[in-house]
């Protein structure tokens, strides 16, 4: 064995030591420094010479790792010849960047309407995996100029690149679908697209542990491989099959709402179309249980179809596979039998079924199976209906009249009558509308008890005259003014209501009461810009004619105040409850009701607590519950907690009734807006096994949450809710979002916002605006703006609001360039600005030290300026101070003059003004503005004393100024805090 050595000396000289060879004479003759080297080798041990040759290759070792380290971290240079190639390794990041490149060029070809090109970047991108949207905008362009190629050129691309894997919390295959429908009105080409997207995806097994039902009905542990149907359209029902094998359940109810919303989304040409989601995923309802979330869903959508058959099918299946029925699944299912004439014992048997299992039917709800009672012609659920309400005490005047609709509806007039007697038994009593049903309902049996007219037309009753003179024969005898009433009413129900008030301005007879409140209910119904003044000159002649105002004056009036959103016309139609009587308002629930709902909307507050306190102080009014859920939301609104308290306690512990949804989430509503947060919370749990919780009670106390900032609450929530199994909607997830962002957890919101869309719910503007305040709190503008660009390329309009927050951003972090360009896009939409806009706009120009270009966004662009308040005039104020021109500020009062409103100084703007200047420097000006104040009476606010004792500080005793301002505070007979 041998071994060789190149020697520091000399590299030539090479020395051969042999293990066998004793003779060391016929080793060569080597210069001095080779013969010590081979002196020092002859006297080391082979031990040694490995020890030293395993510790070089260890420093070799840690050497080369040091160097890919560097190279790894980027402190040195790569070389070519210490990188390791691996097969998985990308060719090249210039590639992948050029390839970037090309699907942002294919996403801005495709906005702008370029298929063409689209199509070319298509053809060079379609081998690389690619973004859904690119995927969306590619299948468009296909569909327009190659429906051939999409049909095989899409699915051969989601086949290779394994969609199902790259998006499996998106239904890609319906949203592909969904966007070739969008360009072209092909629903056969949409159908085709979807199947062989669908079936273009592997098909998965179920894991062991999945319960799985054998031949027998009975349920198994063991593994069982899911055949894939045969049918040429079971693609859905493949996707769906992998999602539950998965226990992905998220993903498979929003594949399910996604495939029955694609479903019913089609043209009336493909009607038989509609079904198709409801019965692929019927054949899947015949395996293991589905969860109750899609379950839901199904029975959603037949009730959307009204397809009763196909819903009791469903029932069949989820009882045969022993899946659970929620009162999500119940109250859909339950609504689609009362309103079908085949399944009356079903919708009885179901109705006993919920009662068995402990849920709570609210007095709404069973308003609704009521109603629909009427189109099957079911007695018997009616029947059973009243019966479930009467024990539970739930029983009003609203619940009896739409039984009485119900018997009509049956022919059975002689019950309808009947009805009568049960109110006076419920200890209630029939209102006008009551009595004009009854009247009606008396002619149709054929009664011998004479029948008023004038009631049924002042009931707001259709009776036209030809069904009356058949039924009456002395119907003929009716005034000539009833007679004109009723000719008004077929005039505006066939959308005449121009000839309608011709025919009233002709003056060919006397019109009564009720020819007035036909007119005005006309002109509400139709309301437009023109309609208050017909309305108030309706008003006006009522007036003079001498007729007061009933209920159905008022009735039409309040609908006219929701239609409206301008304070004078809202201040003038409600002045006419000033004239009308107590019992009028007061007597009526449905009257009192609407009044206070038209003051809660507008908010006018000093109406509606005058209101509030004159129903209270009446003992001999007791509100159903209906009414009880509007005063307490009155109460909670004007934060009389107490109020509240009171009237929820007379509810539900002294008349003993089961508060609705509508009453306890008024009732939440209250506790929140009182700051009772813990409050709410605790009574939403207490009623819970009572009134089922719902999306809308967890809405109220995520606001509450957000406004109380109670991020763990709103966490706590959140985990309730999903244990609960009720599902997210839009409002929720947005109002738990504004939690986060108000908390300053901007981060966690991102992540609830991407969760929501992944769930298949889209947010809208008011989602967008709340995480867009959240990136403007913590300053991160450019995440602001690539949000707020994201919102407009999805199609969303940004109202005032949404650009309030970014221009209130961009003025709190200096971001002058997006706020001008915010601007210029705002004049762009024609987005009108607030005064909120206009303050924020003299906010950034005070910043910039520009204060004749804050000054010129209070004379904006004439007509469009919006009206104007003491915060603008006061926001201008301090434009003026900070730019240490504290006598322009005087000039701010002059500018006032000439805003839109001319709205008046308050004592905040005064303070701050007259304080302003006297810190400056300008103590003259500052008394003379604050001894005009004192002299036109205007110094009456506390605030107005305390400025004014911190303006005398600011003085010499025995100055001129000092004596003046005293004796003005003297002559007005003011007196200052001490």
């Amino acid at each position: 064995m041998g071994l060789q050595f190149e020697t520091p000396s000399s590299m030539s000289s090479m020395l051969f030591i042999s293990s066998t060879s004793a003779n060391a004479e016929s080793i060569p003759v080597a210069p001095v420094a080779t013969t010590n080297f081979i002196t020092s080798l002859a006297d080391t041990s082979s031990e040694d010479i490995v020890s030293a040759l395993a510790s070089e290759l260890a420093w070799f070792i840690l050497g080369f790792l040091a160097i890919q380290l560097l190279i790894y971290l980027g402190f040195l240079p790569r070389f070519r010849l210490l990188r390791i190639h691996t097969r998985s390794q990308p060719k090249g990041e210039g590639a992948a960047l050029a390839r970037k490149v090309a699907i942002k060029e294919l996403c801005a070809n495709a906005a702008s309407g370029k298929h063409d090109l689209v199509l070319e970047g298509w053809e060079a991108l379609r081998h690389h995996p690619l973004p859904l949207d690119a995927l969306k905008d590619s299948a468009q362009s296909l569909a327009l100029l190659a429906p051939s190629r999409l049909l095989s050129e899409l699915p051969a691309h989601a086949q290779r690149f394994n969609l199902e894997q790259r998006f499996p919390k998106k239904d890609w295959a319906s949203e592909l679908a969904s966007a070739v429908l969008e360009v072209v009105a092909d629903d056969a080409l949409g159908d085709e697209l979807l199947q062989r997207l669908l079936q273009s995806s592997p098909i998965s097994t179920r894991s062991p542990s999945s319960s799985c039902s054998t031949d027998d009905g009975s349920s198994s542990n063991s593994p069982r491989t899911i055949t894939p149907p045969t049918s040429p359209q079971a693609g859905p029902l493949q996707k769906l099959t992998r999602l539950l094998a998965s226990g992905d359940i998220v993903a498979a109810t929003a594949f399910v709402r996604n495939l029955t919303k694609f479903q019913e989304g089609r043209s009336s040409a493909a009607s038989s179309v509609d079904r198709h989601g409801l019965l692929l995923l019927l054949d899947g309802a015949n395996g293991p249980p589905l969860p109750s979330k899609i379950l839901a869903i199904a029975f959603g959508a037949c009730l959307s179809l009204e397809d009763a058959s196909v819903g009791a099918r469903f029932h069949r299946a989820a009882a045969e596979t022993g899946a659970k029925l929620t009162f999500n699944c119940i109250e859909p299912l339950l609504k689609l039998y009362a309103g079908s004439r085949d399944h009356h014992q079903e919708a009885i048997d179901l109705f006993e079924e919920l009662q068995r299992s402990g849920l709570f039917a609210s007095e709404g709800f069973c308003g609704s199976l009521l109603a629909r009672c009427g189109d099957s012609e079911n007695l018997l659920l009616a029947e059973r209906l009243m019966e479930y309400l009467r024990t539970r005490s739930s029983l009003t005047l609203a619940i009896f009249k739409t039984l009485m609709r119900v018997y009509a509806r049956c022919g059975r007039y002689d019950l309808a009558c009947g009805v009568e007697a049960q109110v006076k038994d419920a200890n209630l009593e029939p209102d006008d509308v009551m009595k004009g049903c009854l009247a009606r309902f008396e002619v149709k049996r054929g009664s011998s008890r004479r029948v008023n007219l004038s009631e049924a037309a002042d009931a707001d009753f259709e009776l036209r005259s030809d069904q009356a003179s058949k039924a009456r024969p002395d119907c003929s005898e009716a005034s000539p003014v009833v007679q004109f009433n009723m000719s008004l009413k077929r005039r505006i129900a066939q959308g005449q209501l121009n000839e309608a008030l011709a025919a009233f301005r002709k003056g060919q007879v006397q019109p009564d009461v009720v020819t007035y409140n036909t007119l005005l209910e006309g002109l509400a119904s139709s309301w437009t810009p023109g309609t208050f003044k017909q309305m108030q000159e309706l008003l006006h002649s009522m007036s003079n004619a001498g007729l007061r105002s009933d209920r159905f004056t008022v009735c039409a009036l309040m609908k006219a105040v929701k239609r409206t959103s301008h304070s004078k016309e809202v201040f003038v139609l409600l002045s006419v409850l000033d004239d009308v009587d107590d019992t009028v308002i007061l007597g009526d629930d449905i009257v009192f009701h609407s009044v206070l709902e038209a003051c809660i909307v507008h908010q006018q507050r000093l109406r509606l607590t005058t209101l509030v306190d004159r129903y209270l102080t009446s003992p001999s009014l007791v509100p159903s519950v209906h009414l009880s859920s509007t005063l307490i939301r009155a109460c909670g609104v004007l934060g009389r907690r107490q109020d509240c308290d009171s009237l929820w306690r007379e509810m539900v512990e002294t008349r003993g009734q089961v508060p609705t949804h509508i009453a306890l989430g008024c009732m939440l509503d209250s506790l929140v807006r009182c700051g009772a947060l813990t409050k709410a919370i605790h009574l939403f749990r207490e009623w819970k096994s009572k009134v089922p919780p719902s999306i809308v009670l967890f809405a109220l106390l995520f606001k509450g949450c957000a406004t109380a900032g109670a991020v763990e609450e709103a966490q706590s929530l959140h985990r309730e809710l999903r244990e609960d199994n009720v599902e997210m909607n839009l409002i929720s997830y947005t109002s738990l979002i504004d939690v986060h962002t108000r908390s300053g957890q901007v981060k966690e919101a991102k992540r609830l916002f991407t969760e929501m869309r992944s769930e298949g719910i889209e947010p809208n503007v008011v989602t967008y605006s709340t995480l867009l305040k959240g990136f403007c709190s913590e300053g991160n503008m450019n995440e602001a703006a690539s949000t707020f660009r994201e919102m407009l390329d999805r199609g969303l309009s940004a109202d005032t609001v949404t650009f309030n927050t970014l221009l209130d951003g961009c003025a709190k972090n200096d971001h002058f360039e997006l706020a001008d360009m915010l601007l210029r896009e705002m004049k762009r939409r024609d987005v009108r600005k607030s005064h909120v806009t206009i303050s924020i706009m003299i906010k950034l120009a005070s910043k910039r030290i520009d204060l004749d270009g804050a000054f010129e966004a209070t004379r904006g662009e004439g007509a469009s300026l919006p009206s104007l308040d003491a915060q603008v005039a006061k926001a201008l104020v301090q434009a003026c101070f900070h730019a240490k021109q504290p006598l322009r500020a005087l000039s701010v009062l002059e500018e006032m003059c000439h805003w839109p409103g001319q709205p008046q100084p308050d004592d905040a703007l005064l303070s701050k003004l007259v304080l302003g200047l006297a810190t400056s420097g300008h103590r003259s000006e500052a008394v003379d503005l604050a001894i005009l104040h004192l002299q036109s009476g205007k110094g009456t606010a506390s605030l107005s004393a305390l400025t004014l004792k911190q303006l005398l500080q600011k003085l010499r005793p025995g100055e001129d100024l000092y004596r003046s301002l005293k004796g003005a505070i003297s002559a007005a007979g003011m007196k200052l805090p001490h």
